[in-house]
């Protein structure tokens, strides 16, 4: 049976030379990656869970895989239970597209009130909720919407990032909220950090 990377090489190729070019080109914005980076998502075919080896834990009702890393590009496949939920997380030194491929999702953003992140208490406030379904898109640019929240519909959610590295390896750090403000203003603290695939 062919693998994920078998099965959508040539889209993956494709995507490799995009984020190739995003890197080296002067004036290409993370946007327009993003925009590219949709169109040749669609090129990417169904797939099943079991097309996909080395699925590893990620928390309660989540697994994910990495079946495409390069220097510059990595995909990944999350899969997801019926409501379950990737808590709130930033996007250090990369962009990327979210593409749905069974299920929907809620994208919750969250903005940074307070200038740069620490292991000490800063403030984030509750920003835009959407839904994204499947065959939909959600972009993951470093300097918009950069926190956000993921959870799973009722009948779970498949779905694919690719990233590109914008600077050195990406990291993601995670947030643990401490206590919410009448006004929407979250306490929140830096619990873990984990570092994209290599």
């Amino acid at each position: 049976m062919a693998s994920f990377s078998e099965i959508n090489s040539q889209a993956l190729e494709a995507l490799e030379t995009h984020c190739n070019n995003f890197v080296e080109c002067e004036g290409f914005t993370e946007q327009m990656f993003a925009d590219k980076a949709i169109e040749l998502l669609g090129h990417v075919e169904a797939f099943r869970e079991s097309d996909i080896d080395e699925k590893h834990e990620f928390g309660e009702g989540l697994t994910y895989a990495a079946p495409y890393v390069s220097d510059r590009m990595v995909v990944l496949a999350m899969f997801m239970q019926p409501g379950a939920s990737i808590d709130a997380h930033d996007h250090h030194g990369f962009a990327g597209v979210m593409r749905v491929i069974q299920g929907q999702v809620e994208v919750h953003n969250f903005t940074l009130i307070d200038g740069g992140c620490t292991n000490d208490e800063f403030n984030i406030k509750s920003g835009s909720r959407s839904l994204v379904a499947q065959g939909q898109y959600s972009a993951i640019l470093s300097d918009d919407s950069n926190i956000h929240q993921v959870t799973a519909g009722e009948r779970g959610a498949i779905f694919l990032d690719v990233y590109v590295m914008v600077e050195e390896r990406g990291r993601s750090d995670f947030f643990e909220f401490l206590r919410t403000e009448t006004d929407g203003q979250i306490t929140a603290r830096v619990k873990a950090s984990v570092g994209i695939p290599e």
